[in-house]
C-alpha cells in the first residue's frame, strides 16, 4: 500500500490507539469536516427540543423550571442562539448536564506530535 493510498481518520483516538499503528510506514492525513457554528447550534437546539417534547414539557414549563426566560428559550429552539449560562440551565433541568460536563474530556489528537506531547 502506498503512503498516499492510506488515509487514517485519527480524531478521537487516544494514545493507546495510536500505539497500534506503525506510524513510520504511513503518512497520516487529517480529514476535516466543516460545520457552520449556526448549524451546530441549531442541531443542539433541536436535540434539546426533542428531549423537552418527549418528556411532555411545555416551553413555558421549561423556562420557568430552568430560570431561563420564555423568550430566550423560544429563540434558542428556533435559531440555536442562547447564552452558555442559559444552555447549561436548560441541560440541567432536562437532566443531560453530564453530557455537557463530559465535553472535551477525551483527547482529540490532530497529529502524532500531539500524541507524543501528551505522553510527557
Amino acid at each position: 500500500m502506498q503512503n498516499a493510498d492510506f488515509i487514517s481518520i485519527y480524531k478521537g483516538f487516544d494514545a493507546f490507539d495510536f500505539a497500534q499503528f506503525n506510524v513510520e510506514s504511513y503518512q497520516l492525513l487529517e480529514v476535516h469536516i466543516l460545520y457552520a457554528p449556526s448549524d451546530v447550534a441549531k442541531q443542539l437546539a433541536e436535540r434539546l427540543k426533542r428531549i423537552r417534547k418527549r418528556r411532555k414539557i411545555t416551553q413555558r414549563q421549561l423556562a420557568s423550571r430552568s430560570n431561563v426566560s420564555y423568550a430566550s428559550l423560544c429563540r434558542f429552539e428556533q435559531t440555536g442562539l442562547i447564552s452558555l449560562d442559559g444552555f447549561i440551565k436548560l441541560c440541567m433541568e432536562l437532566g443531560v448536564i453530564d453530557e455537557v460536563k463530559d465535553l472535551f474530556t477525551r483527547p482529540v489528537y490532530t497529529s502524532i506530535e500531539e500524541v507524543l506531547n501528551d505522553r510527557r
